[in-house]
């Protein structure tokens, strides 16, 4: 590996050829970064009249030689800024033709644009420097063909190229010419690859301090790049690009969901290209060579990503040799039920669902399991998710749990993977008190009735499309005629958000507590898709209005109409309906319902963002690995405190004499004395010598410092887990008053 400084005006002298892999992501620079690059040399320009020696750096470029038998150069980094330059160097020949006294300087300017100095014609594929990938390579021939009827202006080639061309003509502070000189002046380090030198560990090292690339993109480029030119262009377009196809736009979410599958539990999205390197080095043996693995890790990424595209869209195939005793038309109805279930997944919208899902078409794919199965399974998974959802309870912790549960279904492995049958054993985990009891348990009948009569689903659901879902299910679940709801239907309060006058009087003298009591809750809830219209209208006339109530086409609405009146007695008849259906829609699938106050347990991770756990039990935490059995707030506090300190006791006492860093809340509560002024004695605990924590919080602020902590002493969050329990029994301290109360007593 050789690297010098040069100027980008002779790199582009001569008769290289430059190859953009196929495999690199597309041409992405937009106006902001041309801009950028056009004014630097504008402002060089004004430099170098009072320094002719200035010179303007733009960055690198690496480069690798290909054995071609011509001069052909592979270019691993600064492809965008490199064909940016090219575009520029295009736009200023065709503007040096069109000007006479640049007239000169154009034979010059071809030259670096073609890579045969003796071409008349700028025409023909291969005759210009640039092969592209090929998403951009048709845009740019037709650039360098020159025929502005055919550019394809959708392309940030052309944008870019027309953006050059227009800033050329309204050029007034230089001559074409003088911006043809001191474009001569732009530097970077090159940097030239010998062909044993690994382009990958020099690609990751240029690339490790910034953000241009995706986590995918890098994922791609370590599969990819060190191969041969031929073999990387068939695997690229046979393999990796219906890959990127199959994930559209979420390529490092799916190989997130990936490695969960493979390894029991997903990196976060910080260590995603490391962690997943580090998973196909692991892969190597005595008998498989890297390349082979990346190989065959491409071929199963590529059948995974076709599941993944299934669970996105609810498109899904019933692959021709699957289900052959089905008659045709089972087949048909047996597939529209799969992909009408996985639309309903969709719009629950838990991430966590995907792995498994995965997991099971996989051992469907692989004739473990028929459709049925498949079909059931999914079922299974609308209920558990569903009712968990309507009963408020968090899916922090679900992710590890179900990673954890879709690794044990193994493809390659049918007596391991479901001796008992696969959807028996899903419920056994999921409904049972064996090892999974507790973050992925499914919420029993009492309290799935009890969340469905009292709980505002409105304004306390971070997911409105749950709601959309539930009336759904409710108004066709049990109907062979189907309405169809689209995006027109939105969410409508029958008793308005705002009472008016005729409001009030419609529910007496005790409007204002109904009002508050019942507004959010389902009974009060419908869909319409005129809801503007409706707005806070009296009752009588949403029931009689065009398009009313009584008009709607959802039978939901019909029944709502045949009311007289409005309010509690009414509502909570239309709860007592409406749970009825629920329970048959989303059955509790488990054998024994247990006690009817039901505590639902669960995992919370540092990672998943704040959260207020003021309601919740403690029940021990997790730590890089290893369980701790905590029951009080404040001694995890403490116990997190001392564990992090030991693993860098040198970087904490940095950060207490010089308080770098936006630490609000550590810099409150931890200090290096004890001098707590506003502290009572028994809130302020000596950790160490000199290491002092006033343990004086809410539960909300505690959760806060931990975050602060984790970030201060750069500690990924996800290396805390905290299990906790959520229901009648967990002792609930008021935000508010929390820091009053003994902290070794409630909190």
């Amino acid at each position: 590996m050789q690297g010098s400084q040069n100027k980008i005006f002779k790199f582009m002298t001569g008769g290289e050829r430059y190859l953009i892999p196929c495999y690199q992501r597309s041409y992405s620079w937009t106006e902001e970064q041309c801009r950028t690059l056009y004014e630097d040399m504008i402002h060089l320009h004004s430099q170098r009249l009072h320094d002719k020696m200035a010179t303007h750096f733009i960055g690198s470029i690496v480069c690798q030689q290909v054995k071609d038998g011509q001069s052909s150069y592979l270019i691993i980094d600064g492809q965008q800024r490199l064909t940016t330059m090219y575009l520029f160097y295009l736009a200023l020949y065709r503007m040096a033709l069109k000007h006479s006294d640049a007239e000169d300087i154009a034979p010059s300017l071809k030259f670096k644009i073609l890579s045969d100095e003796s071409s008349d014609a700028i025409s023909g594929l291969g005759a210009h420097r640039f092969e592209l990938t090929q998403d951009d390579q048709g845009a740019m021939d037709k650039l360098f063909a020159g025929n502005e009827n055919e550019f394809v202006e959708e392309s940030l080639l052309t944008k870019n190229y027309k953006l050059f061309t227009q800033w050329m003509e309204n050029e007034t502070r230089l001559s074409i010419a003088q911006l043809y000189k001191v474009s001569q002046n732009l530097v970077f380090i090159e940097i030239e690859l010998d062909p044993s030198d690994d382009a990958q560990l020099i690609f990751e090292s240029l690339n490790s301090k910034g953000l241009d690339l995706s986590e995918g993109d890098k994922v791609r480029n370590f599969l990819l790049m060190g191969l041969g030119q031929e073999e990387v262009k068939t695997l690229y377009y046979q393999d990796w690009r219906p890959v990127e196809l199959n994930c559209h736009k979420k390529l490092s979410e799916f190989i997130q969901y990936y490695l969960a599958l493979k390894c029991g539990r997903a990196p976060s999205m910080k260590v995603l290209y490391l962690s997943f390197k580090d998973y196909v080095l692991g892969l190597q043996d005595e008998f498989h060579t890297l390349n082979e693995v990346k190989i065959e890790v491409m071929k199963e990424l590529l059948t995974y990503s076709k599941l993944f595209h299934s669970i996105c869209t609810g498109e899904y195939d019933l692959y021709t040799d699957n289900d052959v005793d089905l008659s045709p038309k089972a087949r048909a109805d047996l597939q529209n039920a799969i992909e009408q279930s996985l639309k309903r997944l969709v719009y629950l919208n838990y991430s966590v669902r995907i792995p498994i899902l995965m997991q099971f078409m996989m051992l469907h794919r692989a004739k473990m399991i028929s459709g049925n199965e498949l079909l059931e399974a999914l079922k299974i998974l609308e209920t558990f998710l569903f009712r968990r959802w309507a009963c408020g309870i968090p899916s922090h912790g679900l992710n590890r749990t179900f990673q954890a549960l879709s690794s044990s279904f193994d493809p390659k492995n049918a007596a391991q993977t479901a001796p008992e049958g696969m959807v028996k054993k899903l419920v056994s985990i999921m409904c049972s008190d064996g090892k999974f009891k507790g973050a992925s348990s499914m919420p029993n009948d009492a309290a799935f009735k009890q969340a469905l009569l009292e709980r505002d689903l409105y304004s306390n659901s971070r997911n409105r499309e749950a709601l959309d879902y539930m009336f759904e299910r409710l108004e066709n679940a049990d109907s062979l005629e189907q309405v169809k709801i689209d995006d027109s239907y939105s969410i409508e309060h029958i008793m308005p958000q705002k009472l008016s006058e005729e409001w009030r009087e419609e529910l007496g003298p005790e409007a204002e507590e109904i009002h508050k009591t019942w507004l959010h809750r389902m009974a009060n809830l419908t869909l319409t898709a005129y809801n503007s219209k409706y707005s806070n209208s009296s009752f009588a006339d949403k029931r009689s209005m065009e398009h009313g109530l009584a008009s709607s086409p959802l039978r939901l609405n019909q029944a709502i109409a045949k009311c007289e009146h409005w309010g509690p007695k009414e509502m909570a008849a239309r709860a007592q309906s409406l749970i009825e259906k629920a329970l048959k829609i989303w059955p509790y699938l488990g054998e024994s319902q247990g006690s009817d106050t039901q505590d639902m347990a669960f995992d919370y991770c540092l990672a998943e963002g704040e959260l207020d756990l003021t309601d919740m039990k403690l029940n021990g935490f997790e730590f890089r690995g290893k369980h701790y059995e905590v029951k009080k707030w404040v001694q995890l506090q403490r116990d997190l405190f001392m564990l992090v300190y030991q693993l860098n006791p040198e970087r904490m006492r940095n950060w207490l004499s010089v308080k770098w860093g936006n630490f609000s809340c550590l810099e409150c509560y931890l200090k290096s004395t004890p001098d707590f002024s506003v502290a009572r004695s028994n809130m302020v605990s000596e950790l160490n010598k000199d290491l002092y924590l006033n343990t004086n919080q809410n539960v909300v602020t505690k959760i806060r410092m931990l975050y602060q902590l984790f970030e201060m002493m750069e500690i990924d969050p996800e290396e805390l887990i905290l299990h906790l329990v959520s229901g009648k029994s967990a002792e609930s301290v008021p935000a508010s008053t929390a820091a009053e109360q003994d902290p070794e007593t409630d909190l």
